[in-house]
């Protein structure tokens, strides 16, 4: 075993539905042998200077992206049925939530491009469906106003059922009705920071600027 982690805490998910969610996503990875971690983990030394630990120019999925090249490697990572740690979100406002979302994009975007050309296209997919639902959809309705004489914004149609699937999925998974209308609230939502965080980093990219830190505090 070189790696062990275990359940984080929103220390208050009463104060804010954002934090509500924030305790809800880190439920989300079952107990058992998995291919990632977060931040809350106790890994094995002699593992972390195998791989020469983190890689520092990554500002945000961190974890997950040395999570994969230690799971690449052969080493077991195993997922705690277990509590671990308490954190304090602290989002009590949608500007925080959003700057917290598009920092998850920013970092689908930076680590997919250095591992979605290996066989697990590692976050590929991730990136993929934040571009679809957050840009792709959102920019045909307009495109396709004229030619489709209006139809196009049935395409708007489609979020709502997103939703549906997502909370439906969610009760079958445990959680309560009202936690999982949250959580599906904020899957549908978080496409749109997701997207922006995505498209951000590659204008960075294009212009020849370093990553730079994304702050929600």
């Amino acid at each position: 075993m070189t790696a062990v982690w275990g359940r984080r805490r929103e220390l208050h998910p009463e104060r804010s539905v954002y934090n509500r969610v924030c305790d809800v996503e880190w439920s989300q990875e079952r107990p058992g042998d998995t291919q990632v971690f977060g931040g809350d983990v106790m890994v094995r030394t002699h593992a972390v200077r195998e791989l020469g630990g983190y890689n520092a120019q990554i500002i945000a999925g961190e974890d997950p992206e040395f999570a994969y090249r230690l799971h690449k490697r052969g080493h077991r990572i195993l997922r705690l049925d277990a509590e671990m740690t308490v954190h304090d979100a602290a989002i009590t406002k949608f500007r925080q939530w959003w700057v917290r979302t598009k920092r998850s994009g920013y970092a689908y975007a930076q680590v997919s491009a250095l591992h979605g050309r290996e066989p697990e296209k590692f976050w590929v997919k991730d990136r993929q469906r934040a571009l679809v639902w957050g840009f792709i959809v959102p920019a045909l309705v307009p495109a396709l106003a004229v030619p489709t004489f209006g139809l196009s914004s049935l395409l708007l149609g489609t979020y709502p059922v997103r939703f549906r699937r997502i909370a439906q999925r969610a009760e079958k998974d445990g959680l309560l009705p009202k936690d999982a209308r949250y959580w599906a609230l904020h899957c549908v939502g978080a496409s749109f920071p997701q997207a922006v965080g995505i498209l951000s980093y590659h204008w960075q990219k294009l212009r020849g600027q370093n990553p730079e830190l994304i702050e929600y505090k």
